[in-house]
């Protein structure tokens, strides 16, 4: 784990920055511009991982495979970006990947510890991770698969979204309330990014009653929150519409 990160990751949240560190990288890691520039690499990480989902359809593969990705990657990077104004090195040619023998990420590794990124411009501390790292990968995932990839960048909503309300409470031990909420506006809620071109991970928000549900203090029905994209897993067997999804059949018809 990044030093930056200990007082952050404790406990609990300990396995969340796990994956990130600046160790050197193992015989077998690769950078993700070498996973990027050579197709079949990718091409058989992915079908590994088909095998380990047993699915051959590549799309949910290819939005599953994200999601573990961005579940390693996004809790560090967000936490450091966000919570401790601290930015690491994560253009694609100099970040290291260690993948495990189901074609998944096991672990990042960084060039250095970073260096701090005391800056109220959230593009500035999110450009690199967007842009230079998550956009690439996400472009090669959909050429692979056939992925759409609002899909993809929809599970990097999903996760910045909960990384963000879970390091809300932090920010009061720091004496800095309101950084989440700053960045999630700006990252999340707002149709233009902080570049001033179309945010990648903007979607209209979306509601449905929730099933059995009683009314509210206003006589309203009590709705639930649904995810802005589908993540595709209900297309891999036995997997079903998990919670909050917008193609499920219960809310399709009555959500907002």
């Amino acid at each position: 784990m990044m030093d930056v990160l200990t007082p952050v990751f404790r406990g609990e949240w300990e396995p969340y920055g796990a994956a990130v560190c600046c160790t050197p990288p193992p015989p077998k890691a690769m950078t993700l511009a070498t996973l990027l520039t050579a197709p079949a690499l990718l091409a058989a990480a992915l079908q590994a991982y088909a095998r380990h989902c047993g699915s051959s359809d590549l799309r949910p593969v290819a939005s599953a495979w994200s999601r573990h990705y961005l579940d390693a990657l996004l809790a560090p990077a967000v936490v450091a970006a966000t919570l401790l104004r601290h930015r690491f090195a994560l253009h694609h040619d100099q970040v290291w990947l260690e993948l495990d023998e189901n074609g998944a990420l096991r672990r990042f590794y960084l060039p250095d510890q970073g260096r701090p990124h005391d800056s109220t411009n959230v593009g500035a501390r999110y450009d690199t991770l967007l842009y230079q790292h998550l956009a690439p990968l996400f472009a090669a995932l959909a050429r692979l698969s056939g992925v759409a990839p609002k899909i993809l960048w929809g599970n990097a909503a999903r996760s910045i979204d909960s990384i963000l309300s879970h390091i809300a409470p932090f920010e009061s031990a720091i004496g800095q309330p309101g950084l989440a909420a700053h960045d999630r506006q700006v990252l999340l809620d707002s149709p233009l990014g902080a570049n001033g071109e179309r945010n990648p991970l903007y979607s209209r928000p979306r509601f449905a009653p929730l099933p059995g549900a009683a009314l509210n203090d206003h006589g309203e029905p009590v709705t639930l929150t649904l995810h802005r994209q589908c993540c595709l897993v209900y297309l891999m067997p036995p997997q079903d519409y998990c919670e909050a999804c917008p193609l499920d059949p219960q809310y399709c018809k009555k959500r907002a």
